[in-house]
């Protein structure tokens, strides 16, 4: 399983997930309601994306969102051979 989203991807469905199976759960404690079990089951798929930073949809279609990992840098900081930042210093 090659990983195929990326930290600010990452980020985005943890918060996302951890949103929203919060609110289902408090729409769960509400006397007379229906638990929103969809929302729960959606929320921990994107947390366990986030997670283990892989996505079942982005690997069918193809896509990868850690190549914009890779092309978003910031300043002073340049790639070592395996592809991960390093820092580098001005002296």
């Amino acid at each position: 399983m090659k990983k195929n989203v990326g930290t600010l991807d990452a980020m985005i469905r943890l918060v996302a997930g951890f949103t929203g199976l919060a609110w289902a759960i408090a729409m769960a404690s509400r006397p007379f309601s229906r638990p929103p079990v969809g929302l729960m089951m959606l929320s921990a798929l994107k947390i366990a994306e986030g997670l283990t930073r892989w996505c079942p949809m982005l690997a069918l279609l193809g896509i990868s969102t850690r190549e914009l990992d890779r092309n978003v840098m910031k300043r002073g900081q340049h790639l070592d051979e395996r592809g991960t930042p390093r820092r580098i210093r001005f002296s």
